[in-house]
Protein backbone atom coordinates (compact mmCIF):
# COMPACT_ATOMS: atom_id res chain seq x y z
CA UNK A 1 0.00 0.00 0.00
CA UNK A 2 1.44 3.16 -0.86
CA UNK A 3 0.88 6.61 0.48
CA UNK A 4 -0.92 7.54 -2.28
CA UNK A 5 -3.75 5.20 -1.57
CA UNK A 6 -6.99 5.47 0.76
CA UNK A 7 -5.73 4.22 4.06
CA UNK A 8 -8.03 1.42 5.52
CA UNK A 9 -7.06 1.10 9.50
CA UNK A 10 -7.30 2.63 12.50
CA UNK A 11 -7.21 2.31 16.45
CA UNK A 12 -10.28 0.75 18.56
CA UNK A 13 -11.05 3.35 21.02
CA UNK A 14 -12.89 1.77 24.25
CA UNK A 15 -15.41 3.94 26.20
CA UNK A 16 -17.43 3.19 29.28
CA UNK A 17 -20.83 1.48 28.09
CA UNK A 18 -24.06 3.65 29.39
CA UNK A 19 -27.07 2.22 30.67
CA UNK A 20 -30.31 3.19 28.77
CA UNK A 21 -33.77 3.79 30.30
CA UNK A 22 -36.30 2.04 27.86
CA UNK A 23 -37.88 5.31 27.20
CA UNK A 24 -34.22 6.81 26.43
CA UNK A 25 -33.49 3.63 24.19
CA UNK A 26 -36.71 4.31 22.44
CA UNK A 27 -36.07 7.94 21.63
CA UNK A 28 -32.64 6.72 20.17
CA UNK A 29 -34.08 3.71 17.75
CA UNK A 30 -36.43 6.32 16.17
CA UNK A 31 -33.98 8.58 15.92
CA UNK A 32 -31.65 6.20 13.91
CA UNK A 33 -34.74 5.44 11.20
CA UNK A 34 -35.26 9.23 11.51
CA UNK A 35 -31.41 10.05 10.31
CA UNK A 36 -31.17 7.75 8.01
CA UNK A 37 -34.26 8.63 5.93
CA UNK A 38 -33.64 12.55 6.46
CA UNK A 39 -29.89 12.04 4.86
CA UNK A 40 -30.99 9.75 2.26
CA UNK A 41 -31.54 11.97 -0.74
CA UNK A 42 -28.01 14.45 -0.21
CA UNK A 43 -26.32 11.19 0.29
CA UNK A 44 -24.17 10.01 -2.31
CA UNK A 45 -23.37 6.18 -1.46
CA UNK A 46 -24.02 3.73 -4.65
CA UNK A 47 -24.58 0.22 -4.71
CA UNK A 48 -23.70 -2.62 -7.24
CA UNK A 49 -25.02 -5.58 -8.01
CA UNK A 50 -22.10 -8.79 -7.89
CA UNK A 51 -24.98 -11.52 -8.71
CA UNK A 52 -26.73 -10.18 -11.15
CA UNK A 53 -30.50 -10.02 -11.12
CA UNK A 54 -31.96 -9.76 -7.68
CA UNK A 55 -33.90 -13.46 -7.04
CA UNK A 56 -36.10 -12.85 -3.92
CA UNK A 57 -35.95 -16.64 -3.30
CA UNK A 58 -32.15 -16.22 -2.20
CA UNK A 59 -30.41 -14.98 0.70
CA UNK A 60 -28.79 -11.72 0.19
CA UNK A 61 -25.52 -10.60 1.64
CA UNK A 62 -24.46 -6.76 1.36
CA UNK A 63 -21.03 -6.04 1.53
CA UNK A 64 -18.82 -2.81 2.72
CA UNK A 65 -15.56 -2.63 1.98
CA UNK A 66 -12.47 -0.46 3.07
CA UNK A 67 -12.23 3.48 3.17
CA UNK A 68 -10.42 6.39 5.71
CA UNK A 69 -12.00 5.92 8.84
CA UNK A 70 -14.60 8.24 7.28
CA UNK A 71 -15.48 7.17 3.87
CA UNK A 72 -15.05 4.83 1.58
CA UNK A 73 -12.68 5.14 -1.74
CA UNK A 74 -14.63 5.64 -5.35
CA UNK A 75 -14.88 2.23 -6.30
CA UNK A 76 -13.83 0.43 -2.69
CA UNK A 77 -13.29 -3.01 -3.33
CA UNK A 78 -16.17 -5.57 -4.13
CA UNK A 79 -16.69 -8.88 -2.02
CA UNK A 80 -15.57 -10.72 -5.19
CA UNK A 81 -17.00 -14.40 -4.19
CA UNK A 82 -17.31 -15.69 -7.81
CA UNK A 83 -20.04 -18.29 -8.43
CA UNK A 84 -19.53 -20.17 -5.79
CA UNK A 85 -21.26 -17.55 -3.77
CA UNK A 86 -23.30 -15.63 -6.55
CA UNK A 87 -25.14 -19.05 -7.43
CA UNK A 88 -26.49 -19.12 -4.50
CA UNK A 89 -27.02 -15.68 -3.03
CA UNK A 90 -27.45 -12.07 -3.86
CA UNK A 91 -24.04 -10.61 -3.66
CA UNK A 92 -24.38 -6.32 -3.20
CA UNK A 93 -21.31 -4.21 -2.42
CA UNK A 94 -21.18 -0.55 -2.41
CA UNK A 95 -19.33 1.20 -4.79
CA UNK A 96 -19.23 4.06 -2.57
CA UNK A 97 -20.67 4.69 0.93
CA UNK A 98 -19.96 8.00 2.92
CA UNK A 99 -21.48 9.03 6.45
CA UNK A 100 -25.09 10.25 6.66
CA UNK A 101 -24.70 14.03 6.82
CA UNK A 102 -20.80 14.00 4.86
CA UNK A 103 -22.22 16.90 2.50
CA UNK A 104 -22.61 19.33 5.85
CA UNK A 105 -19.35 17.85 7.13
CA UNK A 106 -16.38 21.29 7.10
CA UNK A 107 -13.59 21.00 4.67
CA UNK A 108 -11.56 20.74 7.51
CA UNK A 109 -13.23 17.50 8.58
CA UNK A 110 -13.27 16.19 5.58
CA UNK A 111 -9.27 16.38 5.22
CA UNK A 112 -8.71 15.09 8.34
CA UNK A 113 -5.33 13.23 7.96
CA UNK A 114 -5.40 9.51 9.32
CA UNK A 115 -2.00 9.24 10.06
CA UNK A 116 -1.73 12.73 12.13
CA UNK A 117 -5.27 13.60 13.11
CA UNK A 118 -6.65 9.96 14.26
CA UNK A 119 -8.61 11.27 17.35
CA UNK A 120 -9.93 14.08 15.61
CA UNK A 121 -11.55 11.44 12.96
CA UNK A 122 -12.13 9.28 15.92
CA UNK A 123 -14.46 12.26 17.38
CA UNK A 124 -16.73 12.64 14.99
CA UNK A 125 -20.32 12.01 14.88
CA UNK A 126 -20.16 8.95 12.09
CA UNK A 127 -23.40 7.10 11.07
CA UNK A 128 -24.93 5.65 8.23
CA UNK A 129 -27.88 4.87 8.23
CA UNK A 130 -28.65 6.22 5.06
CA UNK A 131 -26.54 3.37 3.47
CA UNK A 132 -29.72 1.13 5.11
CA UNK A 133 -32.37 3.16 3.62
CA UNK A 134 -30.80 2.70 0.52
CA UNK A 135 -30.90 -0.94 0.80
CA UNK A 136 -34.63 -1.08 1.90
CA UNK A 137 -36.11 1.18 -0.47
CA UNK A 138 -34.10 -1.04 -3.43
CA UNK A 139 -35.59 -4.14 -1.39
CA UNK A 140 -39.19 -2.69 -1.30
CA UNK A 141 -38.42 -2.02 -5.18
CA UNK A 142 -37.44 -5.92 -6.11
CA UNK A 143 -38.24 -8.32 -3.63
CA UNK A 144 -41.36 -6.87 -1.23
CA UNK A 145 -42.22 -10.28 0.02
CA UNK A 146 -38.91 -11.16 1.02
CA UNK A 147 -38.41 -13.77 3.59
CA UNK A 148 -34.49 -14.76 2.98
CA UNK A 149 -32.36 -14.45 4.96
CA UNK A 150 -30.06 -11.26 5.21
CA UNK A 151 -25.90 -11.01 6.37
CA UNK A 152 -24.39 -7.57 6.46
CA UNK A 153 -20.06 -7.65 5.80
CA UNK A 154 -18.00 -4.65 6.34
CA UNK A 155 -14.02 -4.71 6.26
CA UNK A 156 -12.05 -2.07 8.10
CA UNK A 157 -13.91 1.73 7.32
CA UNK A 158 -16.79 -0.91 6.25
CA UNK A 159 -17.53 -2.25 9.84
CA UNK A 160 -19.11 0.98 10.65
CA UNK A 161 -21.95 0.73 7.68
CA UNK A 162 -22.20 -3.03 8.74
CA UNK A 163 -23.53 -2.56 11.95
CA UNK A 164 -25.61 0.96 11.46
CA UNK A 165 -27.20 -1.03 8.48
CA UNK A 166 -28.24 -4.00 11.46
CA UNK A 167 -29.18 -1.31 14.03
CA UNK A 168 -31.59 0.21 11.42
CA UNK A 169 -33.28 -3.14 10.26
CA UNK A 170 -33.79 -4.06 13.55
CA UNK A 171 -35.47 -1.25 14.09
CA UNK A 172 -38.00 -1.06 11.55
CA UNK A 173 -41.97 -1.90 11.98
CA UNK A 174 -41.44 -4.51 8.73
CA UNK A 175 -41.02 -7.82 9.42
CA UNK A 176 -40.07 -9.20 6.21
CA UNK A 177 -36.58 -7.33 6.21
CA UNK A 178 -34.05 -8.53 8.65
CA UNK A 179 -30.44 -9.00 9.24
CA UNK A 180 -29.71 -11.80 11.02
CA UNK A 181 -26.04 -12.05 10.78
CA UNK A 182 -23.16 -9.37 10.85
CA UNK A 183 -19.94 -10.03 9.69
CA UNK A 184 -16.55 -7.82 10.86
CA UNK A 185 -13.11 -8.20 8.51
CA UNK A 186 -10.31 -6.14 10.42
CA UNK A 187 -12.76 -3.58 10.93
CA UNK A 188 -11.06 -0.87 13.67
CA UNK A 189 -12.72 2.19 13.01
CA UNK A 190 -15.37 2.56 16.15
CA UNK A 191 -15.40 0.99 19.01
CA UNK A 192 -18.58 -1.66 18.12
CA UNK A 193 -19.36 -2.80 22.05
CA UNK A 194 -22.35 -0.53 22.58
CA UNK A 195 -23.92 -1.15 19.26
CA UNK A 196 -23.39 -4.79 19.17
CA UNK A 197 -25.00 -5.08 22.36
CA UNK A 198 -28.05 -3.11 21.56
CA UNK A 199 -27.73 -5.13 17.85
CA UNK A 200 -27.80 -8.54 20.25
CA UNK A 201 -30.58 -7.06 22.54
CA UNK A 202 -33.29 -8.60 19.31
CA UNK A 203 -35.88 -6.90 17.25
CA UNK A 204 -39.39 -5.86 17.54
CA UNK A 205 -39.83 -9.28 15.97
CA UNK A 206 -37.68 -11.24 17.96
CA UNK A 207 -36.03 -12.63 15.23
CA UNK A 208 -32.51 -14.67 15.61
CA UNK A 209 -29.13 -12.77 15.23
CA UNK A 210 -25.81 -12.70 15.54
CA UNK A 211 -21.98 -11.36 15.26
CA UNK A 212 -18.79 -12.73 13.90
CA UNK A 213 -15.35 -10.32 13.89
CA UNK A 214 -12.27 -11.46 11.70
CA UNK A 215 -9.54 -9.85 12.59
CA UNK A 216 -5.30 -9.88 11.10
CA UNK A 217 -3.73 -6.55 12.56
CA UNK A 218 -5.35 -3.46 12.65
CA UNK A 219 -8.26 -4.44 14.60
CA UNK A 220 -8.71 -7.19 17.58
CA UNK A 221 -11.32 -9.25 19.64
CA UNK A 222 -15.20 -7.95 20.08
CA UNK A 223 -16.98 -9.26 23.09
CA UNK A 224 -20.08 -11.38 22.27
CA UNK A 225 -18.89 -12.22 18.79
CA UNK A 226 -17.19 -15.65 17.37
CA UNK A 227 -13.95 -14.27 17.24
CA UNK A 228 -11.24 -15.40 14.93
CA UNK A 229 -7.45 -14.12 14.74
CA UNK A 230 -6.71 -14.72 11.02
CA UNK A 231 -3.25 -14.89 9.95
CA UNK A 232 -2.21 -12.07 7.64
CA UNK A 233 -2.15 -8.69 6.74
CA UNK A 234 -5.07 -5.80 6.95
CA UNK A 235 -6.65 -7.51 3.73
CA UNK A 236 -6.60 -10.72 4.66
CA UNK A 237 -9.66 -11.85 6.57
CA UNK A 238 -12.58 -10.97 3.98
CA UNK A 239 -10.20 -12.96 1.40
CA UNK A 240 -9.77 -15.89 3.51
CA UNK A 241 -13.72 -15.85 4.28
CA UNK A 242 -14.28 -15.84 0.81
CA UNK A 243 -12.70 -18.67 0.20
CA UNK A 244 -13.37 -20.47 3.41
CA UNK A 245 -16.71 -21.42 1.64
CA UNK A 246 -14.62 -24.20 -0.74
CA UNK A 247 -11.83 -24.91 0.51
CA UNK A 248 -11.16 -27.88 2.59
CA UNK A 249 -8.81 -27.13 5.34
CA UNK A 250 -11.42 -24.14 6.34
CA UNK A 251 -14.23 -26.86 6.68
CA UNK A 252 -12.54 -29.37 9.16
CA UNK A 253 -14.46 -29.26 12.29
CA UNK A 254 -10.86 -29.17 14.94
CA UNK A 255 -13.32 -30.48 18.02
CA UNK A 256 -15.27 -27.50 17.64
CA UNK A 257 -12.64 -24.97 16.02
CA UNK A 258 -14.55 -23.72 13.15
CA UNK A 259 -15.86 -20.60 11.67
CA UNK A 260 -15.81 -18.76 8.27
CA UNK A 261 -18.22 -19.60 5.51
CA UNK A 262 -20.30 -22.21 6.72
CA UNK A 263 -21.86 -20.56 9.22
CA UNK A 264 -22.91 -17.64 6.51
CA UNK A 265 -26.56 -17.33 5.33
CA UNK A 266 -25.89 -19.86 2.60
CA UNK A 267 -23.42 -22.57 4.49
CA UNK A 268 -24.49 -25.77 6.02
CA UNK A 269 -24.45 -24.18 9.65
CA UNK A 270 -26.68 -20.98 8.51
CA UNK A 271 -28.88 -21.46 11.19
CA UNK A 272 -26.26 -21.17 13.45
CA UNK A 273 -27.13 -18.30 16.32
CA UNK A 274 -24.26 -17.79 18.58
CA UNK A 275 -25.26 -17.40 22.19
CA UNK A 276 -26.21 -13.41 23.26
CA UNK A 277 -24.36 -13.28 26.15
CA UNK A 278 -21.05 -15.17 25.14
CA UNK A 279 -18.68 -11.84 26.06
CA UNK A 280 -15.69 -13.26 25.28
CA UNK A 281 -16.42 -17.27 25.32
CA UNK A 282 -15.65 -17.82 21.64
CA UNK A 283 -11.89 -16.83 20.38
CA UNK A 284 -9.96 -18.98 17.28
CA UNK A 285 -7.17 -18.08 15.57
CA UNK A 286 -6.38 -19.70 12.16
CA UNK A 287 -2.74 -20.39 11.12
CA UNK A 288 -1.37 -20.54 7.62
CA UNK A 289 -2.11 -19.26 4.57
CA UNK A 290 -5.45 -17.43 2.88
CA UNK A 291 -6.00 -21.26 1.37
CA UNK A 292 -4.35 -23.58 3.49
CA UNK A 293 -3.86 -23.91 7.07
CA UNK A 294 -5.96 -24.87 10.09
CA UNK A 295 -7.81 -23.33 12.94
CA UNK A 296 -7.23 -24.19 16.69
CA UNK A 297 -8.42 -21.97 19.96
CA UNK A 298 -6.77 -19.04 20.89
CA UNK A 299 -6.44 -19.84 24.48
CA UNK A 300 -8.87 -22.66 25.61
CA UNK A 301 -8.69 -21.79 29.22
CA UNK A 302 -9.76 -18.33 28.94
CA UNK A 303 -11.79 -18.92 25.48
CA UNK A 304 -13.66 -22.54 25.68
CA UNK A 305 -16.41 -21.91 23.70
CA UNK A 306 -16.94 -24.80 20.92
CA UNK A 307 -18.61 -24.65 17.59
CA UNK A 308 -21.44 -26.98 16.23
CA UNK A 309 -20.71 -28.85 13.47
CA UNK A 310 -22.63 -27.44 10.52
Amino acid sequence: MTLTQPMRFGVVLLFALTSLTPTLLAKQEDARVQKGKKYRQSNNSKMRFESGDFDPKKPSIFYFGGGNCMRSHEGTEKFNGGKAWTSKANIISFYYYEPDDYSNWSKEDKALDLFEEMDKIWALDKTYYSCAVMIHEYLLKHASKYDQAIQVCGFSTGGQPAMDTALYFNELEDKRYHVSHVTFFDAPCRDESKNIKTYLKGNKFNKPCWVDNYYSDMAGPMPHCLNVKIQGDHDAPPVWYVNSLTKKDMNKYNDGAIAGACFSVIGEGKDFVLEKNAKMKYHLKWKGSLIKGKMSFFDKSKHPGSLPKP
